[in-house]
């Protein structure tokens, strides 16, 4: 399997290029939940709530942070993400 080291019997771990790509998309959602929850605090300050833009603009945080969990659960699952080993 071109790009995967083997790390033991227990998987195999991505290689460097890899868990940066990881990484970026992780960080590309939360930048997006966090401009989502800035553009529905400025849409509630300058409507007074009387549109349904907030609404939207939380609806859309709250699909992406629903996104990132699933892809960390996902990629978790497919052994993309390693945790770090607990300290004796």
């Amino acid at each position: 399997m071109p790009g995967w080291q083997k790390r033991s019997t227990i998987g195999f771990l991505p290689s460097h290029a890899e868990e940066c790509v990881m990484k970026i998309v992780v960080v590309i959602i939360l930048l997006g939940i966090l401009g989502s929850l800035g553009s529905a605090l400025v849409f509630l300050v300058r409507d007074g709530g009387k549109t349904k833009r907030t609404v939207n603009a939380l609806t859309v945080r709250i699909s992406l942070s629903l996104a990132l969990f699933l892809f960390l659960m996902f990629g978790y699952y497919m052994g993309w993400f390693v945790p770090n080993p607990r300290p004796l």
